[in-house]
């Protein structure tokens, strides 16, 4: 009996464990890459009230330093006249989308791009390319779920012995006793 309710606390268990870990699990790794891809959407927009104005490359490369230095991504700014500042990357089919006035993000490789088109005063369009790497936090389902189980299991198992105990099941001698003098009828 007792090894049939430690069996039966460990699959309940496990069930439960499970059926709150996996959803957590994917909670977690929605909300890492949301925040991922917001931070990168905010250092390509903190971007464009210069990237329309100025168009003197020194400056605009002093900017994307700066905001690449202490941000979540890889900064690349496609000029309209073809120059590539920051990041060194050749213009793909994703810039040429960008330019003509779509904001939007894509995966490549093990990384996410985040491609914002800025309209310059002059009427071209700047493209912003915000390159960043989506870390999945992968919880520990295993790990937290098995230590929820051993512990159920060990409690049921303490609470088996502790009823069988209180019953006098669990210290019956498994042969009748001698009768002697030391003990008590």
């Amino acid at each position: 009996m007792r090894r049939q309710l430690a069996i039966m606390a460990a699959a309940t268990t496990s069930m439960v464990a499970l059926a709150f870990l996996i959803p957590l699990a994917i909670l977690v790794q929605t909300v890492v890459r949301d925040r991922a891809l917001n931070a990168a959407e905010l250092e390509a927009r903190s971007l464009a009230p210069l990237l329309a104005t100025q168009h003197d490359p020194a400056i605009l490369e002093s900017a994307i330093d700066a905001v690449s230095g202490g941000g979540a991504g890889q900064v690349t700014v496609y000029l309209a006249d073809g120059t590539v500042l920051g990041r060194a990357l050749t213009p793909d089919a994703n810039v040429a989308v960008a330019r003509r006035g779509r904001a939007f993000s894509t995966p490549i490789g093990d990384s996410t791009a985040v491609f914002l088109p800025v309209l310059g005063s002059d009427g071209s369009t700047v493209v912003v390319e915000v390159v960043v790497v989506v870390v999945c936090a992968v919880v520990d389902v295993g790990g937290q779920g098995s230590s929820v189980v051993v512990v159920v299991v060990v409690v049921v198992t303490v609470l088996v012995d502790c009823a069988s105990a209180m019953r006098g099941e669990h210290h019956r001698p498994s042969r009748p006793m001698k009768a002697d003098a030391s003990t008590i009828p």
